[in-house]
């Protein structure tokens, strides 16, 4: 039996021809071409093994990264999608208002079963929401200027009752009408105005600091003014009764009490050279009253049925024009930044 060299063993085992791995040496015979075969067949196994290995571990590793991102990217584009709705829905909160108040009027069994207790609910609600977006350094900033809180109680208890005293004598509104209205113009600022300073990018911290100051300030300033107010009214024919209560009561509360109080609100604060942000706060706290207070206050201590009918009505009235307000500052807001984002 011959014994085969080294080299040729070597040859037959692997193969370096262009042929390709796994063709042995035409010199390579017997047991070694085999053990070539094996060998070579082994390697290329190896080989392809190895080679496919890696792109695999690659492409695992690729998708898994894809999935994460997958799995990242809905939640933060569902946030977007959802505060971009909750933005156009806010925008559009005077449609809303007009819709719900078209319907109590239309069909006002509809909204009955929304009653006093959850009213106090979702005023609580609408408070609590609110604080969410506001922080202990926003009302630091506010207690370090405490004239800014005083400034705004005294538009709201100078500015308001003056416009309903002038609107009642100007309007020749029936006894009932008139201490209603000198009655709504005499409260303080409600929880409204907070929705609506915010809606309007105004400051949120000094509006709640109004609302709050206000109403403690009415217990001694609702009472004066109204007593004020009604004991210089002079009685009506009581013939202008039978004058519809849209036109009596809601043109003059919508044209000149509430319009009145949200421009003069607005330009006292730019006398006293207040910035936008509180101009505008201002303007709001001013123009809008609490309106339920004064429906209770006159319901509980004059007895003319008329005299709650002006709350009622103001309560949609300031809304409405409050919205529409919110709704204007913001689009010249967003105007604004899309002409400095140009130039």
């Amino acid at each position: 039996m011959l014994v085969s060299s080294p080299r040729q063993i070597f040859k037959g085992l692997v193969c370096f021809s262009p042929a390709g791995l796994g063709h042995p040496c035409k010199y390579a015979s017997g047991s070694h071409k085999v053990a070539g075969r094996l060998q070579s067949s082994a390697r290329i196994a190896g080989c392809v093994r190895r080679r496919v290995q890696f792109p695999t571990k690659l492409v695992l590793r690729a998708q898994s990264a894809a999935d994460n991102s997958a799995a990242a990217k809905p939640p933060q584009e569902l946030e977007e999608r959802l505060g971009g709705l909750a933005k156009q829905i806010a925008n559009l909160f005077p449609l809303w208002l007009t819709l719900v108040g078209a319907l109590s009027v239309v069909h006002p069994p509809a909204l009955l079963w929304f009653r006093s207790q959850l009213v106090t609910a979702g005023l609580a609600l609408t408070m609590g929401t609110m604080g969410t977006t506001l922080s202990l350094q926003d009302f630091k900033a506010i207690a370090q200027r405490p004239q800014l809180v005083g400034l705004g109680a005294m538009l709201q208890f100078s500015i308001m009752p003056l416009m309903g005293f002038l609107v009642s004598r100007l309007a020749q509104l029936p006894s009932g009408f008139a201490v209603g209205i000198c009655i709504v113009a005499s409260c303080p600022g409600g929880v409204a105005s907070n929705v609506v300073t915010f809606l309007a990018n105004a400051d949120l911290p000094l509006s709640v600091a109004m609302t709050t100051v206000s109403t403690i300030l009415a217990v001694i300033a609702t009472p004066t003014l109204t007593r004020a107010l009604v004991g210089t009214l002079v009685p009506v024919d009581p013939a202008a009764l039978l004058i519809s209560t849209l036109q009596v009561v809601l043109l003059p509360i919508a044209i000149a009490l509430h319009s009145g109080g949200f421009l003069l609100g607005y330009w006292a604060s730019r006398v006293f050279g207040l910035t936008e942000r509180q101009c505008r706060t201002n303007s709001i706290e001013v123009g809008m009253q609490n309106s339920a207070l004064g429906a209770v206050l006159a319901s509980l201590h004059f007895a003319d049925p008329l005299t709650p009918v002006p709350c009622a009505i103001s309560a949609c009235c300031h809304s409405l024009i409050g919205s529409a307000l919110a709704t204007f500052f913001r689009s010249r807001d967003q105007q604004n930044s899309q002409l400095a984002a140009v130039t």
